[in-house]
């Protein structure tokens, strides 16, 4: 494993840009700034979603009954 952290990689004109653990700590540094924007984005989301108007609406219908029901709803539809 220690072997695997201390290969050095190189761009495309072959000069040596550092090992493995120096890309992965520069990466972790910035992993608290990471972290706080998600969790302001996150808390936004939902104080958003909280304080908002609902634009959505659901309506249903269901038919009960015989054939006296169907005929008194078919005079409703032609109207």
């Amino acid at each position: 494993m220690s072997n695997f952290s201390q290969i050095g990689f190189s761009d495309q004109q072959g000069i040596s840009t550092g090992n493995i653990r120096d890309m992965v700590f520069k990466y972790l540094l910035n992993l608290p700034l990471f972290i706080l924007c998600m969790l302001i984005s996150l808390g936004g989301i939902n104080i958003y979603l909280r304080y908002t108007d609902k634009v959505f609406q659901a309506n249903s219908q269901i038919l009960v009954g015989g054939a006296s029901a169907i005929s008194a709803n078919n005079s409703y539809l032609l109207s």
